[in-house]
């Protein structure tokens, strides 16, 4: 049976949703970034329009600005784009449940099937372009081809809402020509080595001796060159599927050099409900609690604790990360960021059950999550708030929740 996978990426997509809300920003180039007075002065996404000014995502606002002074700047709002997101997604589960998110806006999708070929494939393209442009107002490119390094090739050939088709017959004529660094996991770093060595495109890579590839860069490397030559066979994952992952991190860069415990005791409280959050939904507990403190520049600490119970509680994460906290800081002092990282993890629903008082304190305690979570759900994150969170507002505002990202290890920004 051909394989027959799609790799659909929307288009300037958190500008994109940003225009669906405000119709006047249609056509006139955005820029979607952190706000500039609060050490988030940084371009997250733009339109095409501001694109062309030679705008690029990760360089600062003022940067941005100098470029094109009539850039339109816009807030992040991530609940708006994690709702569209969501909503792209449950078109593509219409055509396969075998759909693996990357991100909010790319996915992969296997719709290989007896008796498919790439003109069926082709056909399911344009319906999952034309659906999503119908219903909600955005654009897609999406790659189809018989792996998943190629698929994610082919959304990148062709945008905005482009469909390029890589087939084992045309791969080379398309695929082959395109500069080295554009194949999947080859980074700055590889690019470099092999640019060293003659290699600058991918067809390079492809009929490079393999015995070479292997000294310079070991297995990576070979699997690399399979990759060029279309020898990629890494399944797409059914929705069901949930990578083990290693860890969960947040951090926050505050909006301003904080001092006070109370000031502390609202960042962490935010950063722990965050965490424990990821933790429930990845149906995981966590053993240690690791704590990461700067307080410029120059100077950052660390500390961790390995706990007597694994927990996905938001008190328990709260409590532990502050004691780390005040063993490693002198309220006083001035803290720019903080981080929360939980690591060691347990999967699954048993639990050791104890009679110890702080083990059916925690019990209560995530009782409590579980409701105030139902209640965020169902009104927003801002609807519902821990009474620590009156003590100042601006900090209290910050919803790492919204933008949080796991990975199997390191703090997320």
């Amino acid at each position: 049976m051909q394989r027959l996978i799609l790799h659909s990426d929307l288009n300037c997509f958190y500008a994109a949703v940003e225009c669906l809300y405000d119709r006047s920003l249609k056509g006139k180039p955005v820029a979607v970034c952190g706000d500039p007075n609060k050490r988030h002065g940084i371009v997250l996404a733009k339109s095409y329009e501001a694109k062309a000014f030679g705008i690029h995502t990760g360089e600062t606002v003022w940067q941005a600005k100098q470029k094109c002074p009539e850039l339109i700047l816009v807030p992040v709002h991530f609940e708006r784009y994690k709702k569209y997101s969501k909503l792209v997604r449950d078109i593509y589960y219409e055509y396969t449940n075998f759909v693996e998110p990357y991100g909010l806006d790319e996915a992969y999708l296997n719709i290989s099937k007896p008796d498919g070929d790439f003109n069926y494939a082709l056909e399911t393209a344009r319906k999952i372009n034309r659906e999503i442009k119908e219903k909600l107002g955005l654009t897609v490119s999406i790659g189809v081809s018989f792996t998943k390094s190629f698929a994610k090739l082919g959304s990148d050939y062709k945008k905005p809402d482009g469909i390029t088709v890589i087939t084992p017959d045309n791969f080379k004529d398309i695929v082959w020509p395109l500069d080295v660094d554009r194949l999947m996991y080859v980074g700055n770093a590889t690019r470099n080595k092999l640019e060293k060595l003659g290699i600058t495109t991918i067809g390079m890579l492809a009929n490079a001796d393999e015995r070479g590839i292997a000294e310079n860069f070991g297995r990576n490397g070979l699997k690399a060159r399979n990759r060029a030559l279309g020898r990629d066979f890494e399944p797409v994952q059914d929705y069901v599927y949930k990578r083990k992952i290693k860890s969960v991190g947040n951090s926050v860069t505050l909006p301003y050099d904080i001092y006070e415990e109370s000031d502390v005791d609202i960042t962490l409280m935010v950063l722990a409900e965050s965490v424990a959050h990821r933790l429930r939904e990845n149906g995981a507990r966590c053993n240690t609690i690791q704590i990461e403190i700067k307080e410029d520049v120059y100077y950052k600490a660390s500390s961790q604790k390995k706990l007597r119970y694994a927990t996905n509680v938001s008190d328990d994460i709260f409590r532990t990360a502050k004691k780390l906290f005040e063993s490693r800081h002198t309220y006083g002092r001035p803290v720019r960021s903080i981080g929360i990282k939980v690591c060691e993890l347990d999967f699954g629903e048993t639990v050791q059950l104890s009679l110890d008082p702080e083990f059916k304190r925690s019990e209560t305690q995530l009782k409590i999550d579980n409701m105030v979570e139902a209640v965020r759900n169902k009104y927003g994150y801002e609807s519902i708030k821990r009474g620590i969170m009156l003590l100042n507002n601006e900090l209290s505002e910050i919803n790492p929740c919204a933008d949080h990202t796991v990975y199997p290890g390191g703090f997320v920004q």
